[in-house]
């Protein structure tokens, strides 16, 4: 009968390979957190600089911050209050006459307010706060948002159409089978 030979060290090589698989495994379910705050906190900035552009006035930003602050805090309710810090600022958006890439001026004197900077700095729960090195994370994200006049104007009221009974959209509706009163 052949004889038997010890294998030393085989369990401790698994162990070690196991246990490098858990830790590449926890550092990608952190980063892949982290990438999915700072996507939350930019559709939150983007949502709320949108919402306070809407109602943006020339002359008055108070309550174009103030929207968009509420805005955020209803997009970002699932952080703490103390998580994350907002800060809106009206401005003038010209490509034509400031410098780019952003085209935006918070100064005095650049013209009539049309757009909002929106700046989200939030700080991110720990997944794993026991691995070593691992400490709280800060991301910053910001937005722009312009409101420019319309180019056209569409209005609907409700004399829109004539229900006159020898309208001719009236008399189409009959031709073709379709009852208009029901």
């Amino acid at each position: 009968a052949p004889a038997r030979r010890r294998v030393r060290g085989t369990v401790i090589v698994n162990a070690v390979v196991a246990m490098l698989l858990v830790l590449v495994v926890l550092i990608g379910t952190e980063l892949g957190y982290l990438f999915y705050m700072k996507r939350e906190l930019q559709m939150a900035a983007d949502l709320s600089a949108l919402a306070g552009t809407q109602i943006l006035k020339p002359t008055n930003c108070a309550t174009a911050s103030d929207v968009a602050s509420t805005n955020a805090t209803n997009n970002l309710s699932f952080l703490a209050p103390a998580q994350f810090q907002f800060k809106a600022t009206c401005g003038v958006w010209n490509p034509a006459t400031l410098p780019g890439p952003k085209y935006f001026s918070s100064g005095a004197g650049a013209g009539a307010i049309n757009a909002l900077h929106v700046e989200i700095t939030g700080s991110t729960a720990l997944l794993f706060p026991n691995i070593g090195g691992n400490s709280v994370r800060t991301l910053k994200v910001e937005a722009y948002a312009v409101k420019d006049t319309p180019l056209a104007v569409f209005s609907v009221g409700s004399k829109l159409v004539d229900i006159n009974p020898e309208a001719p959209l009236i008399s189409l509706l009959k031709f073709v089978g379709v009852d208009p009163n029901g």
